[in-house]
């Protein structure tokens, strides 16, 4: 199969590459969007104006701005990994007392926008934030609590150079927990997710595809493009949650 697709100009460099440069996929890139069997549109530029083509259309790491009501699917940073399915039925079975969600990012990264990558990750994994609090924020990092209809979440977000960009998700429960390591999607590394009981650790099996060609894969099966409503209450939790400080 031979698919084509519209990439938007902000992104022609390294995460457009990893989409068409996917196996066992064929891509072809074409120059108008009318052209393309799919447009793929970048979340840090200003995608709500290209929105509304009569396109599926994909918003690669989708940022903090307005959520126009368009039908869309997100590939955003942490949650689009090809691993979060399992480490949500994960999570779903066990007997879970507190969710910790973790970000690793180069210095000088936007704060309200690495929050909000981890909000979308918890809702991703089953644990959908429906309050959200700022605890300290500085040239460090941030650390923010939430509250789901599940339980309690912790998030924090750590600013170093000194560390390879990474999420991690911990699921604390009564003997053990359960961990996911999900690396940059820029990297080619696997995500590693595991549960730790009183038996022992027992490890997932390694998921060898980028978090931008799962998105993709998500568009290939036919999942709808419904993504816009629960993003658009994500964003909204973040940024009212930066405005009260």
């Amino acid at each position: 199969m031979t698919l084509s697709v519209y990439l938007a100009p902000t992104l022609r460099d390294v995460a457009g590459t990893l989409v068409l440069a996917s196996l066992p996929l064929s891509c072809r890139r074409v120059a108008a969007p009318d052209e393309a069997d799919v447009v793929l549109l970048d979340g840090a530029d200003a995608w709500q104006r290209d929105v509304g083509l009569d396109k599926p259309t994909i918003i690669v790491e989708p940022g903090t701005g307005k959520v126009p009501p368009a039908a869309l699917l997100l590939d955003s940073r942490w949650a689009t990994n090809p691993a979060v399915p399992c480490l949500a039925e994960a999570i779903a079975t066990a007997a879970w007392q507190h969710l910790e969600l973790r970000a690793i990012l180069p210095t000088g990264t936007d704060l309200p926008q690495a929050v909000l990558d981890l909000v979308v990750l918890a809702r991703a994994v089953g644990c959908p934030a429906e309050s959200l609090r700022i605890m300290t924020q500085g040239p460090e990092g941030i650390t923010a609590s939430a509250k789901s209809a599940a339980g309690q979440l912790d998030l924090a977000v750590t600013l170093t150079n000194a560390l390879p960009p990474c999420a991690q998700v911990r699921a604390l429960t009564e003997d053990g927990d359960v961990s996911a390591h999900i690396p940059d999607p820029a990297t080619a590394r696997p995500a590693e997710v595991a549960i730790t009981d009183a038996t022992g650790v027992r490890t997932f099996p390694s998921l060898w595809e980028s978090a931008h060609r799962a998105a993709l894969r998500r568009f290939l099966h036919g999942h709808p493009c419904d993504d816009a409503p629960a993003f658009a209450q994500d964003v909204q939790l973040v940024n009212n949650a930066f405005s009260e400080e």
